[in-house]
């Protein structure tokens, strides 16, 4: 859209400094492009550029806090990154797709579709990371307080809730909401703490690991057990926090 209302308001201007001027003006982030060998990259062809274009992408990576996005999802990313960067999808339609589904999934679970449920959350697990990775690489990053990321968390703990709240009336009674209601807290309280430390440990307790987690017993159907291992999960992750941020510094 920019380039073609560019080259419309054109005129006897010049297109290239024209477009750069007017990019800059709507807020896209200069980054440093002399990685390529430290001399300036000169491009005659489309052939010329896939090199660069390739360290672009990769340069994209943000960061990846929980051992799900480090080790199971880099090519699922990766791909997905590859394909969207020239097509017309906006990230953000990428971070309301990843709330839709995982409302989807807490509406399966209330249903009592929990296979449905579980298929729809794994499906959203790397769509916030996808979305980050093409508003970094078109240069207009998301907002750190959009409305659509703020909600992805409380979405995955009404899922949470649900899945318990079927439970318990289908299968092994209070004791399923006990054990969501509980995880849901031992995490929340985990992931404020976490927030103000600079360490990221990867192996605690997340919404993308807690989704992975329910794999094995999803094929078993003992959906109860999950929750019960889930809590003691978020409890084993919300102690370790506390003892790393309020250990005495050396």
């Amino acid at each position: 859209h920019l380039l073609g209302s560019t080259a419309a308001m054109l005129g006897d201007w010049d297109l290239q400094s024209t477009l750069l001027r007017r990019t800059l003006q709507e807020g896209a982030l200069r980054l440093p492009a002399n990685d390529v060998g430290g001399e300036p990259l000169l491009a005659e062809t489309g052939a010329d550029l896939q090199d660069f274009q390739r360290k672009l992408v990769v340069s994209s990576r943000g960061t990846r806090p929980d051992w799900v996005s480090r080790y199971l999802l880099p090519p699922i990313e990766e791909f997905a990154t590859e394909r969207l960067m020239e097509s017309g999808v906006r990230p953000p339609w990428l971070m309301w797709a990843a709330l839709g589904l995982t409302l989807g999934g807490a509406l399966c679970f209330t249903r009592g579709w929990l296979g449905a449920g579980l298929v729809s959350l794994a499906l959203s697990m790397p769509l916030d990371l996808i979305a980050n990775r093409l508003a970094s690489l078109r240069l207009k990053p998301l907002p750190v307080r959009m409305l659509s990321r703020l909600a992805l968390w409380p979405a995955a703990g009404i899922a949470l809730l649900a899945l318990g709240w079927w439970e318990m009336g289908h299968v092994s009674g209070w004791g399923a909401l006990v054990s969501a209601i509980g995880a849901g807290a031992f995490a929340e309280a985990a992931r404020i703490e976490r927030s103000s430390m600079q360490d990221n440990e990867p192996w605690l307790i997340s919404r993308r690991s807690a989704i992975v987690l329910a794999v094995p017993f999803a094929l078993a159907g003992a959906w109860t057990s999950y929750l019960i291992v889930l809590l003691i999960y978020a409890l084993v992750s919300f102690f370790i926090v506390q003892h790393v941020r309020h250990q005495p510094s050396s």
